[in-house]
């Protein structure tokens, strides 16, 4: 593209019939250059809308939960069964950090959750307004009953 351009300059310049004229021929002879990529819409979304922190909150663990698969056994031998994570989430949805705020005490039930974390991949992006409480970490809550009433 550059090429096109250097050449259409340079014609206009073997053009000019003196010096004077040379520089308004040359200014009133360049070609109007349309850039295509200007039109293109871009590749990233636009950022969501301000939302309140609850709908976010509802949107990160409905996405953790859909990727959950405790095994069935442990939690019908005890549905109480429940464990908390809190995760820190970046402005694009990964996440940061991932803390436990209540273990069950089952290890394995402990362990689904965390793997369904993993499993969920990114999550939402925070809408602008929700950026720094989304870093300072998000509750998604693993409970026995609520997973046994789903099925």
């Amino acid at each position: 593209m550059t090429s096109l351009i250097l050449v259409a300059l340079l014609s206009s310049w073997t053009s000019v019939a003196s010096a004077d004229e040379g520089i308004d021929n040359l200014l009133n002879n360049i070609p109007t250059i349309e850039n295509p990529d200007s039109t293109k819409e871009s590749d990233t979304p636009p950022p969501p809308p301000d939302m309140p922190f609850t709908a976010y909150v509802d949107l990160v663990r409905a996405q953790v939960l859909a990727a959950w698969s405790p095994k069935a056994g442990a939690i019908k031998k005890n549905p109480g069964l429940e464990t908390r994570l809190v995760l820190q989430i970046d402005p694009s949805g990964q996440v940061l950090a991932l803390k436990p705020m209540v273990l069950s005490g089952d290890k394995k039930f402990d362990a689904s959750a965390v793997k369904a974390v993993n499993e969920a991949g990114a999550l939402p992006a925070p809408a602008p307004n929700l950026v720094t409480v989304a870093a300072e970490g998000v509750v998604v809550i693993f409970n026995g009953r609520d997973w046994l009433k789903a099925r």
